[in-house]
């Protein structure tokens, strides 16, 4: 809240609830001179009324018009209604002017209201509805209102505005806007209430008040929308279209987005009505220039419809205008085919990083096929870098809702994965196997020493396969039975090795183990 709103709460507090005049005045001229509409607005009231300054109508109406100028309802209403006369006649006593109902005290109000004067029964309702102060010139001469509990004085207040509102169009009127939500008041004399406000409207209309009787006939015509409404809905749940159509063409006709993109899937798909399309373009961009997501996606595809089908180019970069459109404002089904589209060149522009950025959108919301093609563009690496692992994970998500295209994908890479696997495996045996060979070369020619780092080098490898491995361990078990240079003979040596050998599961040295056992 700024200071200047601030200030006028303030005000509004001293003014109505502590009915401290003086404080409330000098509060409201600080934000009144801000600029303030509201401020200005009490500040002029507060000048018509001689409430903590002294009465001076040309300086209330110098406020008034100040924030009327800013828009501000009540001010312009003051001026036009309570004001005009005193404006005209300002200063010339002698012309029998209309009464200034707003600046009478009550007991004045009272003898015209009994004189049959039905706007002072309505501005004496008033007055008795906000409950000024007894002590203050409006009131203290009213014998009646000031014997009164504040309850009576709301009774009597509410008694008085209705008698005039029966007999006069205007007061009817007036009272209806005190309970109207919609209508703007700084100060309400009643709580809002719609049903009393639309019997006052009516009862207005009825007394040929103008704009009483355009609110009546916009409540009849919004009161037949929404039956309109009810009833396409209940068509709709029925999947009865025919039904459907003619109130949703009365909602659509009135501006409904919802309407207006129901009535082009009709058309589009000949549901209640003859396929048209043209007629579907018409009222999706109805909806979709209302920023109806869904409506966008499907005038993006209807759009693409009639350029893939009647081969016009412009139709096919409509298409990815509203496609695009509808991607923006978070529509899952708009940002696949925003992708589709630029992944594809559907529209004549190719742009992977585009196709990219909208496939992990849709993919995000939810949409296998968006999930599918993601993975694809990681493991292609189009319009980021290729990652088989962001690839992989998106097709499970994909083959997780039913895609069949994901789970192929994700079949051949593994696929793959497991033939590399293979050849990988091979190439290592092949490789150990290799090594093995050498080794023994070497014990045979008698070359000990290099075949001990040899075997040791198989032994130890991580890679090499358990067989080879345990191969490698009985020959260099074995060579520790007589020793050579530098390694002395030993049969604990050996039995190591051997061992070694079985827990790679070379069985022929458990058979070598039991033979020296019997030997030992």
């Amino acid at each position: 809240m700024s200071e200047i709103e601030k200030l006028v709460e303030q005000a509004d507090y001293y003014r109505y609830e502590k009915k401290d005049y003086e404080k409330a005045f000098g509060l409201y001229e600080k934000a009144a001179k801000a600029g303030h509409a509201n401020a200005q607005y009490e500040f002029g009231f507060m000048y018509l009324n001689g409430e903590g300054v002294e009465e001076n109508h040309d300086t209330a109406l110098e406020w008034l018009r100040k924030a009327a100028a800013q828009g501000h309802a009540n001010a312009q209403k003051m001026i036009d209604v309570y004001l005009s006369d005193y404006e005209e006649t300002a200063g010339d006593e002698d012309e029998d002017d209309e009464p200034l109902y707003s600046i009478m005290a009550t007991y004045e109000l009272k003898e015209l209201a009994e004189q049959g004067d039905f706007e002072a029964m309505y501005h004496l309702g008033g007055m008795y509805l906000l409950g000024g102060d007894k002590d203050s010139m409006n009131y203290a001469d009213d014998e009646e209102y000031c014997a009164m509990t504040e309850a009576e004085q709301k009774t009597a207040g509410l008694r008085y505005v209705e008698q005039a509102a029966e007999g006069d169009a205007w007061c009817a009127f007036w009272l209806a806007e005190e309970y109207d939500p919609d209508v703007y008041a700084m100060v309400r004399h009643l709580p809002t209430d719609r049903s009393a406000a639309a019997k006052w409207y009516k009862k207005a209309a009825d007394g040929g008040h103008k704009k009483a009787k355009k609110w009546v006939e916009a409540a009849r015509a919004k009161q037949e929308l929404e039956e309109s409404v009810i009833n396409a809905q209940k068509y709709i749940n029925n999947d009865d279209y025919a039904g459907a159509f003619p109130y949703l063409k009365i909602v659509a006709n009135a501006g409904d987005a919802w309407a207006q993109y129901s009535i082009g899937l009709c058309y589009f798909g000949g549901d209640g009505t003859a396929q048209d399309y043209k007629a579907a373009v018409h009222w999706f961009e109805k909806a979709a220039k209302q920023g109806k997501p869904e409506a966008q996606e499907w005038l993006g595809k209807t759009c693409w419809k009639l350029g893939y089908e009647y081969e016009k180019a412009e139709k096919n970069r409509d298409a990815l205008e509203w496609y695009e459109k509808a991607a923006q404002a978070g529509n899952m089904h708009g940002q696949y085919n925003t992708a589709f589209h630029y992944c594809y060149k559907m529209s004549g522009i190719q742009d992977y990083k585009k196709a990219f950025y909208w496939f992990e959108k849709a993919a995000q919301q939810g949409d296998k096929d968006g999930q599918s093609m993601l993975g694809a563009m990681y493991a292609d690496g189009k319009g980021t870098v290729k990652d088989m692992d962001k690839a992989c994970f998106w097709w499970k998500k994909a083959a997780a809702q039913g895609d069949e295209q994901a789970q192929k994908s994700l079949d051949d890479y593994e696929g793959h994965v497991q033939y590399q696997e293979t050849l990988k495996i091979i190439e290592t045996q092949r490789v150990w196997t290799n090594a093995l060979d050498e080794a023994n070369k070497a014990r045979d020619r008698g070359d000990l020493p290099k075949a001990q780092i040899l075997y040791n080098r198989i032994i130890y490898a991580d890679d090499a396969p358990d067989e080879v491995k345990g191969i490698a361990a009985a020959a260099y078990g074995l060579m520790h039975i007589k020793g050579w240079p530098g390694t002395p003979a030993s049969m604990k040596m050996v039995k190591h090795f051997l061992e070694k050998a079985v827990n790679f599961g070379y069985k022929p040295a458990a058979d070598t183990l039991r033979e020296l056992s019997k030997m030992m």
